[in-house]
Order: structure tokens, then C-alpha cells, then sequence
């Protein structure tokens, strides 16, 4: 019989020790490797809030196994506009003014975003300009607004396109916009928040579709539409949010049935109206 010494015996029980550890890998019962991010997806998704109100959003991560997991507490955070959203470090924005601020959250690598869409809040204010257009003139006539009674007081006039047919004031009460159904095109003023008055825009009038009947700007202030009850079709437009602006969608048609209109959601009313006013005016208040 060959006798062992203490190295062999030794040398024999690591190499049973390495075939048993060899062996429990192949069988899957070894450490499981690591988990890599491939994507990260952020909700509520486009949520639309009131000014002054939170919204808390979440951050999901999937990795390479397909598991999920939430990194809210984790990712960084952004607003593209603190001055529309502002945003903490765990995924809370706060709306602070009305607009479409971009909300980011990234990951290393990883990326995603949204938009919240930022509308009047709950508590409207009070209107302290009003406007109506005055289709047989070609003009905007100006008017303040008793905050006590509602009285109107004549503040002067503005002149625009042919036969101005409809006004709308975007929710911010910065910007006015007249369809001229005359000439088929949008007029697009400035307010001045103390007096009213209103100031033509750089490169107003647009031109829309033929016969515009009425014009909308959705409740965040970002866009405008123009129906056209002579080209049966909807103008759509971006609207710039420092300048009031309009920027025409490239490469979109909106179609619509025979004279086609709006029902804007702002107070409107019908009233009759002294001199060459027509008597069915579009009257628009703004705060």
C-alpha cells in the first residue's frame, strides 16, 4: 500500500471541494448573477392639474431578468421650466403657473419624461377686460370691468382682419386671438395686464382656412384652433408662449363636417350693442 502524505490528503480535498462547487454552478445553485437596468417609464403620464396643486410622480425600472422595481426615491428628478413645475428630489411637482413644463426622471443612461399639463386652478378669477369684435368696422372694441357690479367702460379699440367673426383670450389672459371670417385669417394681440389695450403681435395676421367661423386656445395656453366654414377643415397652431406667436402644425389637415364650429369653454354671451356693432357679438372676459 502507497502511503499519503499531508500535502496529498490536502491537495485531494480541494479538488473535491472545486468539483463540488463546479458542479453546484451548473446546477444554478450558485450566486444568481446581477440585474441590469434597461428601462425606466414614468407615471401618471400627460396629467393635467390645476395651478397650485401637487401631483406626485413615479419612476419603474426594468431590469434584465424582468423583474420591476420602483425608483422614485432614487432617479433624478427635473422640470423643464421652473417657472411652470417645480419638482423634488422624490418624484413631487407643485403646478405653478399654466403651461406644459416637461418632467424628467433619469437613471445613469436611462431617461424618460412627460408632460404636465398645468390649467386655470379651481378658483377662477374675476374678469377685468373684456372684448368684442365688431364685424360691420373691422374692429375689437376694449372695455374694463367693474370686479364690484360687472359694469363695462369703454377702453378703446383695436382695429383687425375683415369681418372678425369670433375672439378668444387664452387662459394666461396674456394673448387675444380674432378669426376674420372676411379674410381668412387670425388676428393676434398682446394684453397689457394693467390697462387692457391690446398690441398686434409680430407677424399678425395668420392666415387659417377660408371663412373662419371661430378660434380656441386649449386650457394649458400651448395651442389654438381655427375652425373653417369654408374649407370644412380645422387650423391648428402652436402657440409661443413668451411672444403669443402662432406657428402652424407642419403637415397636418383637420377635417371637419359643413361649418364647422367651436363651443369655447370662456363665458360667452350675446348682447346688443350700440353703432356698427353687430347685434350676435363674441364677447370674451379676461382676468
Amino acid at each position: 500500500m502507497i502511503p499519503i502524505t499531508r500535502i496529498q490528503c490536502a491537495s485531494m480535498f480541494f479538488a473535491v471541494i472545486a468539483v463540488i462547487l463546479t458542479v453546484a454552478g451548473c446546477n444554478g445553485q450558485g450566486s444568481p448573477p446581477s440585474k441590469i437596468l434597461t428601462s425606466l417609464q414614468i407615471t401618471p403620464s400627460n396629467q393635467a392639474v390645476g395651478v397650485g396643486s401637487p401631483q406626485q410622480f413615479a419612476a419603474t425600472g426594468r431590469f434584465t431578468d424582468g423583474s420591476t422595481a420602483d425608483l422614485t426615491a432614487s432617479v433624478t428628478w427635473k422640470s423643464s421650466d421652473a417657472a411652470l413645475a417645480t419638482i423634488n428630489s422624490a418624484g413631487l411637482a407643485k403646478a405653478v403657473a399654466i403651461g406644459r413644463p416637461q418632467i424628467t426622471a433619469t437613471s445613469g443612461a436611462f431617461t424618460n419624461s412627460t408632460r404636465l399639463i398645468i390649467v386655470v386652478g379651481s378658483s377662477l378669477p374675476v374678469a377685468r377686460f373684456a372684448y368684442a369684435t365688431n364685424m360691420i368696422d373691422n374692429t375689437v372694441s376694449a372695455y374694463t370691468v367693474s370686479p364690484a357690479t360687472g359694469q363695462l367702460r369703454a377702453n378703446g379699440y383695436s382695429l383687425v382682419g375683415k369681418q372678425p367673426y369670433a375672439l378668444t383670450v387664452d387662459p394666461r389672459g396674456k394673448f387675444a386671438y380674432v378669426a376674420n371670417s372676411g379674410d381668412n385669417t387670425a388676428s393676434a394681440f398682446s394684453i397689457d395686464p394693467a390697462s387692457g389695450a391690446l398690441s398686434s403681435i409680430a407677424g399678425s395676421p395668420f392666415q387659417v382656412g377660408t371663412a373662419p367661423l371661430s378660434i380656441v386656445v386649449d386650457p394649458s395656453g400651448s395651442f389654438a384652433y381655427a375652425t373653417n366654414a369654408g374649407s370644412n377643415n380645422i387650423s391648428a397652431f402652436a402657440i409661443d408662449a413668451s411672444s403669443g406667436g402662432l406657428t402652424p402644425f407642419g403637415g397636418f389637415t383637420f377635417f371637419g363636417g359643413n361649418r364647422s364650429n367651436f363651443h369655447h369653454h370662456r363665458p360667452v354671451r350675446q348682447i346688443p350693442l350700440r353703432g356698427q356693432q353687430h347685434l350676435e357679438q363674441c364677447f370674451r372676459f379676461c382676468h
